[in-house]
């Protein structure tokens, strides 16, 4: 979350510098070609996030609409656009580091920004807890915002593991701010970052800091005939060992440390306050010693301690592009403390409040994966250990406890649920796997369509109607979106991102080959049948993209094919009726009759900024030059990202 207004403070002690140009030959940048190649290290998430953000603000200026959310596709066009777009203007590119384990001081910070994202989501909800109506004038006076798609990182992780980028890319034993830090400490370069945490670390006497949303991209007409234009990269460049100096202080540790525990204070009072650990030979402060401790890890050096030596060496070898959440519960098992309790947040999905959980849906299948990996990952010491799940319950996230271990009992419940789930892979594979060939996307939303509806019958809870099930399968906004549209579509992405935990699962525990449990053949038999789960950018396409991959398709004979496939499974259940029989039937409508249902491009929204673009107060003195990084949009990414197909 960053130090609140430590950037405030420190940016009037940035150097504005240009970063890189792409012209060889450029008379105007001629000093940049002449000094050392400028190395970059890219905070991960941060990267995501400011990409993000800046899809989000260009389609939002083109629509107030429901669509204007970008989807994993185009947020991974948009990563991939900008670090080619660093390259060619001459820069290197060192590392990306994604965040693979937190440490515990951060819980608080994980729950705070959980809650945090469900009272946007509930927020949201009740604005029109009904339906969404074509009210444009509502949506344009910034009534609601549209919470984040859930899995962001995961998404550009799998982009970049199949880019030019993918030898650079890594998910980390530790928060990806100590890999970067060290990675300064130890080579020199660049951060690029959102964080303003990074200027506390200890980036060695070369390492310099610059901030995501100051850089700008400009552009440079020759004045020389027969040279080409140039584009540049300028920005704000911060170094924290000259900013200490100028300060008279040793670092800027104690500053933040002032600041993070006096937020209205200013820097002047910041600089004279002493920190607890400089008063005396004792620190005086748990909080004090716990805070310094964070900014001085040596993560190279700590890992070993944290985690069994053997469970570490898999990790790094066979697990640099898990998904953050898998690897924080492979490292969370791999810890030498046997008490230690493993924890996995899953973040609120764009579901309906109202109701249970969509995550519901697949719990058994993630407790599957969970056991697969607890299985194989847990050191040799430790024969069981405890893994909490945090979902939404109502307004609050709760914990779900299971143990976990290599008993008998054990590995024969876990090969009971196997068999059941190799039965209905074997069952969708068998009758749909014709479309799994040329729409992969549309044939996992029907496995996962299963699996969602086989849990509303185990539960006694009544099935979807027909037409909700046929437009979260194929996107067609023929009858608009409303609520439980969404729910319905969110338990089925609750539902292929849990398989698809189950396939990285197997994928790493066959990687490693390793496992304390013999399981026997079913776990290779269920890799075979999960192991072609797509990406997320393609499992899990935005509405629109759907939409457009089922026009290329025979709908209509795909839903009786369903509708048939569906029936069998459930022969008491007369909401499978064929689709044309039903198509006037107001009973499969589930919208009331006073909401307007519309489609996805006519439902008003805003999508406010989270604040992330606000500039630094500039200093008399400095304001010239500062002026420069804050005076035209079109100078930022913005500008990078609008050539995308978007």
């Amino acid at each position: 979350m960053g130090i609140p207004y430590l950037l405030k403070n420190l940016q009037p002690y940035a150097s504005f510098s240009i970063l890189g140009c792409s012209s060889s030959d450029c008379n105007t940048h001629k000093s940049i070609h002449d000094r050392p190649v400028t190395k970059i290290v890219i905070d991960g998430p941060a990267l995501v996030y400011y990409v993000y953000y800046q899809t989000l603000a260009r389609k939002q200026a083109k629509s107030y609409s429901l669509g204007v959310v970008p989807s994993y596709k185009e947020l991974g066009q948009g990563v991939l656009a900008f670090l080619n777009t660093l390259q060619t203007c001459g820069l290197v590119l060192d590392r990306i580091y994604f965040d693979g384990h937190l440490p515990q001081t951060k819980q608080d910070v994980r729950r705070y920004r959980l809650d945090q994202s469900l009272s946007q989501l509930f927020s949201f909800h009740a604005a029109d807890n009904t339906g969404f109506y074509a009210d444009t004038k509502r949506g344009a006076t910034g009534s609601r915002r549209i919470p984040n798609p859930p899995f962001l990182v995961p998404a550009v992780i799998e982009t970049l593991s199949i880019s030019p980028f993918s030898s650079i890319t890594q998910v980390v034993a530790a928060e990806a701010d100590a890999y970067c830090a060290q990675r300064l400490r130890d080579n020199g370069g660049t951060v690029l970052t959102s964080d303003s945490d990074l200027l506390v670390y200890d980036l060695g006497l070369e390492g310099n800091v610059v901030i995501f949303d100051q850089i700008e991209l400009q552009q440079c007409k020759s004045v020389v005939r027969g040279r080409e234009d140039c584009t540049f990269i300028e920005a704000p460049v911060f170094k924290p060992r000259d900013i200490a100096k100028e300060l008279r202080v040793e670092s800027l540790l104690g500053i933040a440390y002032h600041l993070s525990n006096n937020p209205s204070s200013n820097l002047q009072k910041a600089t004279i306050q002493q920190p607890p650990w400089e008063i005396g030979e004792r620190v005086v402060n748990d909080l004090a010693d716990d805070f310094r401790s964070t900014y001085r890890e040596h993560p190279y050096e700590t890992k070993s301690s944290r985690f069994d030596a053997i469970c570490l060496t898999h990790f790094e070898s066979h697990g640099r592009f898990l998904d953050p959440r898998s690897a924080e519960l492979v490292l969370q098992l791999a810890s030498n403390d046997a008490h230690n309790t493993a924890r996995v947040y899953l973040w609120p999905l764009f579901e309906d409040p109202s109701r249970a959980s969509a995550w519901e849906v697949s719990a058994n299948e993630r407790k599957f994966a969970y056991a697969c990996l607890a299985a194989t990952c847990m050191p040799e010491s430790v024969h069981v250990k405890t893994i909490e799940e945090y979902t939404r319950k109502g307004r609050r996230y709760v914990n779900t406890k299971d143990h976990y271990g290599c008993s008998k009992t054990w590995i024969d419940r876990a090969e009971n649920f196997a068999q059941e789930l190799l039965e209905r892979l074997d069952n969708v594979r068998g009758r749909f796997n014709h479309i799994n060939e040329r729409w992969p996307s549309i044939y996992w939303r029907i496995v996962a369509a299963a699996q969602v509806l086989q849990w509303y019958k185990q539960n006694d809870k009544p099935l979807p109607a027909c037409k909700l099930i046929e437009r979260a399968i194929t996107g067609s906004r023929n009858q608009g979106w409303t609520w439980p549209d969404m729910h319905l579509t969110a338990q089925i992405e609750a539902a292929l991102y849990s398989l698809r935990t189950i396939k990285q699962s197997l994928e790493y525990i066959i990687d490693i080959k390793r496992s304390k449990a013999h399981f026997g053949p079913v776990l290779n038999q269920i890799f075979e049948q999960v192991k072609d789960i797509p990406s997320i950018c393609t499992l899990m396409p935005s509405r629109m993209e759907l939409e457009s991959l089922t026009s290329t398709m025979d709908e209509n004979a795909l839903m009786k094919d369903l509708s048939s496939f569906l029936q069998k499974l459930f022969p008491h259940d007369q909401v499978f009726t064929p689709l044309e029989d039903i198509s006037n039937n107001e009973d499969h409508l589930t919208a009331p009759q006073h909401v307007k249902p519309i489609s996805s491009a006519a439902v008003s929204t805003t999508i406010e900024r989270s604040g992330k673009g606000k500039k630094g107060v500039r200093a008399k003195g400095r304001a010239k030059s500062l002026s420069r990084f804050t005076s035209r949009k079109e100078n930022s990414i913005y500008g990078i990202l609008s050539d995308l197909p978007i």
